[in-house]
């Protein structure tokens, strides 16, 4: 069960905690239910990583429920939480494409430097050796000749790129960049944390609805095959139970009309 408070929905934290008939705080520290309530908000409500198995055994105690949640809840408010949710909110924020290359900076990328640029290069390099001493200038120059010579060849061996095309390719990087940019900003998390608190609500409170409690068990599967089929969370409230999973479930309905 304590892999299910740090990997799972709050609502369900709660819930399989009371299932086993324990009060919270014998089991988990405050530090436990806390880092639990910030992955499910993290993770916008939803449940993963939890194997199957069979139900709980009763002996849920509602108050202890809403009790835990209560703890959560004051937490959510709390300075310490805020300044998490912050932090985390800002290293997730996408970054930007980057900014068009210029011509210069595509001719250079794709084609190598121009004789041109070769020449102006050697230029520069031969007046840094004006003052060296007639003979050691002239095993320098001896060897940048044979370096430019070098450039130029392998220059004549690449294939160029006409200026069009080079435009072309970078306009098309840029759009794609930008199109993911765009859809990554809107899967970001919310700088407010309580736009993420109330996204994260809804979506534990749609993965848990209409769990069939009753439903019979043949081994470790459910009989009925189209719930053998259902989704990790709504298996997790089933093995919840009842008392537990509608307990949470009301205390989060609650919760998520306080923060409209």
């Amino acid at each position: 069960m304590k892999r299910i408070v740090i990997t799972s929905c709050t609502l369900l934290v709660v819930s399989a905690l009371i299932a086993v008939g324990v009060a919270a705080e014998q089991q988990y520290s405050r530090q436990m239910i806390e880092e639990g309530f910030n992955t499910f908000v993290e993770n916008g409500g939803n449940i993963a990583g939890v194997s199957f198995g069979m139900k709980p055994r009763g002996g849920a105690v509602v108050a202890t429920v809403n009790d835990v949640a209560a703890q959560v809840k004051a937490y959510s408010q709390s300075a310490a939480f805020r300044q998490k949710w912050a932090e985390y909110a800002q290293r997730n924020i996408p970054q930007k494409p980057m900014p068009m290359l210029t011509l210069a900076q595509l001719r250079m990328q794709s084609n190598g430097p121009s004789s041109s640029d070769v020449d102006k290069q050697f230029q520069q390099a031969m007046d840094n050796i004006k003052n060296l001493p007639p003979d050691m200038q002239a095993k320098v120059k001896a060897q940048m000749e044979q370096v430019r010579a070098q450039m130029k060849a392998k220059q004549g061996e690449k294939p160029q790129v006409d200026d069009a095309t080079l435009l072309q390719g970078e306009k098309a990087r840029y759009a794609r960049d930008q199109q993911k940019y765009e859809e990554a900003l809107k899967m970001a998390p919310p700088m407010d944390p309580n736009v993420a608190i109330k996204k994260a609500l809804q979506n534990a409170l749609a993965e848990t609805a209409g769990v069939d409690y009753s439903a019979p068990l043949r081994g470790h599967q459910f009989v009925n095959p189209a719930y053998e089929r259902k989704p990790e969370p709504w298996k997790m409230a089933y093995r919840v139970g009842r008392n537990g999973t509608e307990a949470a479930r009301a205390f989060a309905q609650k919760w998520l009309a306080e923060l409209k």
